[in-house]
């Protein structure tokens, strides 16, 4: 895949155009195979050290780069980094199923086209709209209402609270 392509950048101090990244990374964690995004100027410091090889940036921050940094450059970084995420890891169609070391209380709802991931706790009256994807670990207290296509990361805890639909 050709990054330029996918995010709308623009490369610059790029002197092999045919590198294969492998994943993508933080600031801090990334190594010359990564690919990572700087936007936050709390960050510039991680930035300035950054291994990644690798990074989607504002045009402003290209002089700062390191000197063996691919810049992919755009006046968005966030929103490029995002589709590249998304090139990397396309979303899975979600599989209609309910782990069996998940447990959902009998006066709960769940919705249609549901994904509950292991060890999941769906508590009395939650009701779980269609096609939602619960990671491992989730808490879903009692009457909490999750609405339709959401994603709840895993080991997440709500209660007490109504989530509507499309929410990550």
């Amino acid at each position: 895949m050709e990054l330029s392509k996918i995010s709308g950048c623009k490369i610059r101090q790029c002197t092999n155009t045919s590198k294969i990244f492998k994943n993508i990374a933080t600031l801090t964690e990334a190594t010359k195979n990564d690919i990572s995004f700087f936007d936050n100027r709390s960050y510039f410091l991680h930035y300035k050290k950054s291994k990644a090889g690798a990074c989607v940036v504002r045009p402003e921050d290209v002089g700062s780069a390191p000197r063996n940094m691919a810049l992919l450059v755009t006046s968005s970084p966030y929103s490029a980094y995002a589709l590249i995420t998304d090139a990397f890891y396309p979303n899975q169609p979600i599989k209609d199923a309910i782990h069996p070391s998940a447990v959902v209380h009998p006066k709960a709802k769940v919705g249609k086209n549901c994904y509950i991931a292991p060890h999941v706790v769906i508590s009395k009256k939650a009701k779980i709209g269609r096609s939602c994807f619960i990671e491992s670990g989730t808490y879903i207290g009692p009457s909490v209402i999750i609405g339709n296509n959401c994603y709840i990361g895993a080991a997440s805890t709500i209660t007490y609270c109504v989530v509507g639909d499309d929410v990550i």
